[in-house]
């Protein structure tokens, strides 16, 4: 999560991303699990909420394609040579 703010510094925001698990609840049982989190950082304050918007990734066009296993993220952002100077693991 993390705070976004307009260029005056007047209005802000909060942005987050759920567990991908969550897009089979429906979207009032989403905004009740966010609030509930938030509640535990910023007490009753997070019930004042001016609006809440969310995208779910999977009914987007360019964003989701199906998959049977987990995906690992991307370490070496494609370039191999990167890897051995950064120790990390090769996946592919």
């Amino acid at each position: 999560m993390y705070k976004h703010t307009d260029h005056q510094n007047q209005y802000y925001s909060l942005i987050g991303f759920l567990n991908s698990a969550y897009c089979s609840l429906n979207q009032l049982d989403r905004i009740a699990l966010c609030l509930t989190q938030l509640e535990k950082y910023f007490v009753k304050v997070v019930y004042d909420y001016i609006d809440y918007q969310e995208a779910i990734w999977r009914n987007e066009k360019y964003t989701f394609l199906p998959y049977e296993s987990a995906i690992l993220p991307i370490k070496t952002m494609g370039i191999r040579s990167i890897s051995k100077h950064m120790r990390l693991i090769d996946y592919t």
